[in-house]
């Protein structure tokens, strides 16, 4: 076994030192042959992911958990901060001239698919936790949702602002600049 594993044949020389495998190696082996079958690992899958496992440095280990937990947040939060960029492109005035009818639709658009996109983040979250290397972003959708709630509710985002009537005035002066505009454009004015 230490041949395959280290690739030196230490059975041809008599005087060399045993040679030591690291602590966790040594036990993961042990389990492999272990006489109790139950105690054994599963299959052999279960055999490469753990050596794969012991393969990875912490960088990568880590790596690894904040891109999960980025992927979380970005599947949490969206379309949140789309409908933030529109109220930020609406408050500006050169932006939205140039920006607000396009932010205006696509705030719109995601207001009115919002109870489809919550549905489809939870079940996200409910397949995300039930597959066992993407748990990480399944806790990271339902932190995310979770702090949007509180946020929503105790007033820290505009979430009322998207709803107010100056919106809705702002969407409609932002339609009839946009028809000036192209009217003028038309007309040669």
């Amino acid at each position: 076994m230490t041949t395959l594993l280290l690739g030196e044949d230490d059975s041809k020389s008599i005087n060399s030192k045993p040679i030591r495998l690291p602590a966790r190696l040594q036990h993961f082996l042990d389990q492999m042959l272990e006489s109790n079958a139950s105690k054994r690992p599963k299959n052999m899958l279960v055999v490469a992911q753990r050596l794969q496992n012991m393969q990875r440095t912490p960088k990568e280990t880590i790596g690894r958990c904040v891109k999960s937990l980025s992927l979380g947040l970005l599947i949490g939060s969206f379309p949140y901060p789309l409908l933030l960029f529109h109220l930020l492109v609406a408050s500006i005035p050169f932006l939205n001239t140039t920006l607000g009818v396009l932010t205006s639709i696509v705030a719109q658009f995601f207001l009115a698919v919002w109870p489809l996109i919550i549905i489809m983040q939870l079940i996200m979250i409910i397949v995300f936790l039930f597959t066992p290397r993407q748990r990480l972003i399944a806790s990271s959708i339902i932190a995310t949702l979770v702090f949007l709630l509180l946020a929503f509710s105790s007033g820290w985002l505009p979430f009322a602002a998207i709803f107010s009537s100056s919106f809705s005035s702002n969407l409609n002066l932002t339609l009839a600049r946009g028809t000036l505009y192209s009217m003028k454009a038309l007309t040669g004015l």
